[in-house]
């Protein structure tokens, strides 16, 4: 079967009929209202309209990227304080912005915050790709969250620490303790951005 598209209509050519047409038909079809009792010579071309349904099917245009108020945004996540972490003055640049944070109480885990914006996405994604030429260039951790839509992106790298180099923790602390302390305080980093995000959008 052959198809053609035209905008968001899908028209199916079925293949001419033979002369000889038998009623048998290429599977299952629906029933002929004439019951193929007297079959005749024809020839037809019949135009199906196939309607396509592309939102059920996860299909359509993409949504588009979410717009935000960068000096708002920017602010906010600067002054992000959540409750029991240590947060580092931002080192800003143009369009790029690093942040320390970590567990407050103990200096063996933190995280790298590192953030771009501009004024479209790919702006954003090159600014945030600048900080390989910063002095925390040479950093290398997995990535603890992210945020890769529209004009402002981040993405926390970290822990910055291997528990297996720390040999001497202090009474009653165990490194199971200071990496769950480390894991919530980039859990609450990561809400405070997605509340700075959500009151910078626009769009």
């Amino acid at each position: 079967m052959l198809g053609e598209q035209i905008d968001d209509l899908a028209l199916a050519l079925v293949a001419p009929l033979r002369a000889d047409d038998d009623c048998r038909r290429h599977g299952q079809s629906l029933p002929d209202p004439c019951g193929c009792q007297n079959p005749r010579p024809m020839r037809r071309i019949v135009i199906l309209p196939v309607l396509v349904l592309l939102a059920g099917c996860g299909g359509g245009s993409p949504s588009a990227d979410p717009t935000y108020d960068t000096g708002r945004a920017t602010s906010c996540i600067r002054s992000a304080q959540p409750a029991e972490t240590y947060v580092s003055a931002a080192f800003d640049q143009q369009g790029l912005m690093t942040i320390l944070f970590g567990e407050d109480r103990y200096d063996y885990e933190g995280y790298v915050l590192v953030v771009g914006y501009g004024a479209d996405h790919a702006t954003a994604r090159a600014g945030k790709a600048r900080f390989g030429k910063t002095p925390l260039g040479g950093f290398r951790s997995d990535v603890a969250f992210r945020n890769d839509e529209g004009n402002v992106v981040y993405e926390a790298l970290g822990p910055s620490t291997n528990l297996g180099d720390v040999k001497t923790l202090p009474h009653g602390l165990t490194p199971q303790g200071v990496r769950r302390r480390s894991e919530q305080s980039a859990k609450a980093m990561q809400a405070e951005l997605e509340k700075c995000l959500v009151a910078a959008r626009r769009s």
